[in-house]
């Protein structure tokens, strides 16, 4: 499938070119149809070689780390000489794509060849080993950079012509050589000196380093020794720490059951807290609702007693006229034993009561209590 999809002009023309180019294995396009990493690489770092000589590429396939690290170097070998991008995805392949990222290194190795008149195999390496790419690129920008300083050179020209021919014109002084010739002698035995000192100087210092290196290295050892001594002698602390450790890892468990035990105690209190109040709220409620009910009895008998007064009082005087002071007073008196009776019944509701709510209030000397006393 992967043959299938590039052009079987390319597979075709790969073997070819790689054959011209003088690579010494013969190479089919069965050997493509299935990953050959081993192929891509020797064929690659073939033609990175013959691109540039002086490229040391070493081919290690063992992992498949020592292999990315491969690609990626040759990648970008050839972007930085050749300008010539390398998809490292497909030359790992090692199949019919990286014939593709192949072929562009070869076919540029390829045409430089063909441009050259071939005559024969052994003219053909021979062009080939001249005619090298890097080399060529290097003069042509070795020779342009020559150009343009020989063209501001020559626009120099007009001005220098004048002191050249007057330069040439003036009668030479042997003096004047001579003592121009003495003092560049003087100055370069100077120039060796100063060089011949520093050399000097190197070599004090050099000597000095290792003799400081030395006595680092004898610091260190002393010390290795001495941490070595000190690691194979026992403390004489040791004996009491190991005592009071062991003290503190009792007291520190009696610390743990105590706290575990307030803990608890104060759990246990918060809880026993919670339930009184709770028992106290329902005492409350039960004694208020305990008020409201006689309290609507009381008022229910007061009801009472008062509508029967007012049916008496029709019964006597069917006019409703007033009646003399003898009824009213046999009015009050009947009022009077239902209002006790009701207080009884309070009282003996109470007291039926009281184990809940508490002791009965004393009654005082008189003999009522303060209930009876309000009631009235």
């Amino acid at each position: 499938v992967i043959l299938a999809k590039m052009s079987f002009r390319e597979l075709r023309n790969f073997p070819e070119m790689m054959r011209s180019l003088g690579y010494p294995r013969n190479i089919s396009i069965e050997n493509f149809r299935t990953p050959n990493f081993d192929l891509v690489s020797e064929v690659l770092a073939w033609l990175i070689r013959r691109y540039d000589p002086s490229c040391d590429l070493t081919v290690d396939n063992k992992t498949s780390d020592s292999r990315i690290n491969f690609l990626k170097i040759a990648a970008q070998m050839m972007n930085q000489k050749g300008q010539i991008k390398l998809n490292i995805k497909k030359l790992y392949q090692a199949d019919g794509y990286a014939v593709q990222e192949l072929l562009k290194i070869c076919s540029i190795l390829h045409k430089s060849t063909r441009s050259v008149p071939i005559e024969s195999e052994d003219h053909v390496l021979q062009a080939l080993k001249i005619d090298d790419v890097k080399q060529s690129r290097a003069m042509a920008i070795e020779l342009t950079s020559m150009a343009a300083t020989i063209h501001e050179l020559l626009g120099q020209e007009p001005e220098l012509h004048g002191a050249r021919a007057r330069a040439v014109a003036k009668p030479l002084d042997s003096d004047e050589v001579e003592h121009s010739i003495k003092l560049t002698i003087r100055s370069v035995n100077e120039n060796v000196a100063h060089i011949t000192e520093k050399l000097e100087n190197l070599g004090a210092d050099e000597a000095n380093l290792e003799a400081k290196i030395d006595k680092k290295k004898g610091e260190l050892e002393r010390a290795r020794q001495r941490l070595r001594s000190l690691q194979g002698v026992r403390p004489q602390f040791m004996d009491e720490y190991e005592m009071l450790e062991g003290e503190l890892q009792g007291l520190y468990s009696v610390y743990l059951e105590r706290f575990r035990n307030v803990e608890y105690l104060e759990h246990e209190l918060e809880q026993w807290k919670n339930s009184e109040l709770q028992r106290f709220e329902a005492n409350s409620r039960a004694l208020k609702r305990m008020q409201q009910r006689l309290h609507d009895e009381e008022l229910s008998l007061l009801r009472d007693g008062k509508a029967s007064s007012m049916h008496n009082e029709t019964d006597g005087d069917p006019l409703g006229g007033p009646e003399d002071d003898g009824e009213d007073d046999s009015f009050e008196e009947l009022g009077k034993p239902k209002a006790n009776n009701h207080l009884s019944l309070n009282k003996g509701n109470m007291i039926m009561l009281a184990p809940d709510l508490g002791p009965p209030p004393s009654k005082p000397a008189n003999g009522r209590s303060a209930y009876d006393s309000e009631s009235e």
